[in-house]
């Protein structure tokens, strides 16, 4: 589940048993520069609201989604040139 609020998003996991008297809430924040919404995040956020028999809830803050923007891809000579400059010392 999701809510917007503003520009943030708030994604919620609910324990597998469902929601009784004794659930309780846990905010899983994400390592600085990490995307709530990876499948890591996701799955660890689910495991914590069953386990726990909590909500578990994530949020995206400002810069959580820096580190999933860049692809990085070697350039096509990137190793003949990896190899000739190790070759060379």
């Amino acid at each position: 589940m999701e809510w917007f609020a503003g520009r943030s998003t708030i994604t919620i996991s609910f324990p597998d048993d469902g929601i009784n008297a004794e659930t309780g809430v846990v905010f899983f924040i994400d390592g600085f520069g990490h995307d709530p919404e990876l499948d890591y995040s996701t799955l660890i956020r689910r495991y914590i609201a069953s386990r726990y028999n909590c909500l578990c809830i994530g949020v995206a803050y400002f810069g959580c989604r820096l580190m999933t923007r860049f692809s990085i891809e070697p350039g096509a000579d990137f190793f003949a040139m990896s190899n000739a400059i190790t070759a060379s010392h």
